[in-house]
């Protein structure tokens, strides 16, 4: 267990004399103006835990995560390298999330169900997701995020995405006035408030806030959440907001949902430190309602984490751990996945191709090698086999992820197209970095913004993010959104 705490001077310690750090809201912590988005980190991949590393090593003291990211493995990553690394407690700022019912938690919701003490005001969502900030999860689920970070205090506790509640009673309730709906959001945020209020007192949480997706909505959808409301809730005592904002979600800067006007201009107008998820990859509704994800930076090269040249090495190191599997188990058919890729290479470069030949070839073909081994195994196991097993699980689960974002990588005019629109806004010093860069630079100049969250699973995304902190900011962001709407 770390004890202590993210404090005033440890922070303000940590950024020193270097470029980059501001302040978070008026908390009176200081933070790296990007910090390390936890989302889909996990243990699994050592290449999570070395960009973590490097992130900290390069000056970045603001670390985001939530129980529900990787089941949680993401908070035991971030309390591993905390306590390995070293680094002073005061100077590092964790964030982490409550909220989302998923995996061992949502088992533990059924069971609770199925005994008769359900965790009440629960929102059955879907059937893979459940979502609930009543008293009585956060109290459950608050003990085992800081058992997990292996951390005496949650420097900023957030509520992650309340507004589920809405989504939810618009499919039960579909006739109930929205206004009454909307009163019994805020009720429940205030009672979720009360609860953070004495979990700030003994000390398990610093301070807390809320994760909204739709705090940047129009004021009249059905499931926009208010700043203003929100921070009434907690009777001012919310310090922190976190809210999707990049070149093309800009209605955190142009949407004029309250008096205050924008989101971020209701934020600076209580104070509060706002954090920005989402800053690559970019939501663009098309007609129809239908919604398409962009991404906000260049082509990969071959040879970058996720280029051709290296995924095809780590096809290859995958296609080794076979044949070590085939000559530690001579009398099973273990599993023939890589020389499947390597076969249909040019074919899994295409989405279609892809969930098809995912789908029916080589999902099936890991599970029925995979299962002969386990079967083999069976009560006479031993560790240097299981350790074997598990490397090779461990190198084939961290391959589908980025050969699906293989398959479905935007062509290259894509970014061509967001470079010309944007560059005659740009200093000139910006104009000839990475789109990444200028997507970060964009969201990291917006006034009232205190970190930016980017997700640098490898040590070469913290370099091109931290890239930005010594490059001129955008002087006018406004006219930056506007060109690419």
């Amino acid at each position: 267990m770390i004890a202590g705490r993210a404090t005033p001077e440890g922070t303000r310690r940590r950024g020193g004399d270097r470029p980059g750090y501001r302040a978070l809201g008026s908390t009176g912590l200081t933070v790296s103006a990007v910090g390390f988005g936890g989302y889909r980190t996990g243990r699994a991949d050592p290449e999570h835990g070395e960009a973590l590393r490097a992130a900290l090593a390069a000056g970045v003291n603001l670390i985001d995560t939530s129980s529900n990211y990787m089941l949680g493995d993401s908070e035991r990553l971030v309390g591993e390298v905390l306590a390995r690394e070293g680094h002073p407690r005061d100077e590092v700022v964790v964030v982490s999330k409550i909220g989302y019912v998923q995996g061992p938690n949502l088992d533990l919701a059924r069971e609770r169900a199925a005994e008769g003490r359900p965790f009440p005001e629960m929102v059955e969502y879907m059937d893979g997701c459940w979502h609930c900030i009543h008293p009585e999860l956060l109290d459950d689920q608050l003990g085992r995020a800081l058992d997990r970070l292996g951390l005496e205090t949650i420097d900023v506790l957030l509520l992650h995405n309340p507004e589920y509640f809405f989504l939810d009673a618009a499919h039960r309730e579909p006739e109930r006035p929205l206004e009454e709906v909307r009163a019994e959001f805020y009720e429940r945020l205030r009672r979720a408030f009360a609860y953070l209020d004495i979990a700030v007192d003994d000390g398990r949480i610093g301070r807390y806030g809320v994760s909204s997706n739709t705090c940047v909505s129009p004021a009249a959808a059905a499931d926009a959440t208010s700043v203003a409301r929100m921070h009434a809730a907690s009777d001012g005592r919310m310090a922190v907001l976190q809210l999707p904002y990049n070149l093309f979600e800009t209605g955190g800067l142009l949407e004029a949902s309250s008096p205050d006007g924008a989101a971020l201009d209701a934020a600076r107008a209580r104070g509060l430190g706002v954090l920005v998820n989402r800053p690559l990859n970019a939501m663009r509704q098309q007609a129809g309602g239908q919604g398409r994800l962009i991404r906000l930076a260049d082509p990969p090269r071959p040879d970058a984490p996720n280029g051709d040249e290296t995924l095809r090495a780590r096809v290859g190191a995958l296609l080794a751990l076979e044949g070590l599997l085939a000559e530690a188990f001579p009398e099973v058919n273990g599993p023939r996945v890589a020389g499947l890729l390597l076969e249909r290479w040019d074919e899994i470069a295409h989405p279609h191709a892809w969930a098809q030949i995912f789908r029916h070839e080589l999902l099936p073909e890991a599970r029925r090698g995979l299962g002969a081994l386990v079967s083999w195994m069976g009560q006479r196991p031993d560790s240097d086999r299981v350790g074997l097993l598990q490397a090779y699980e461990d190198a084939l689960n961290g391959l589908v992820e980025p050969l699906q974002a293989r398959a479905t990588r935007q062509p290259p005019e894509v970014a061509a197209q967001i470079r010309r629109s944007i560059e005659p806004h740009l200093p000139p010093e910006l104009r000839g970095q990475s789109l990444s860069r200028i997507a970060l630079s964009f969201a990291v100049s917006t006034p009232g913004v205190s970190c930016v969250l980017n997700g640098m699973r490898h040590p070469a995304y913290v370099d091109d993010a931290l890239g930005i902190l010594g490059l001129p900011p955008i002087k006018d962001v406004q006219a930056v959104a506007r060109a690419v709407r």
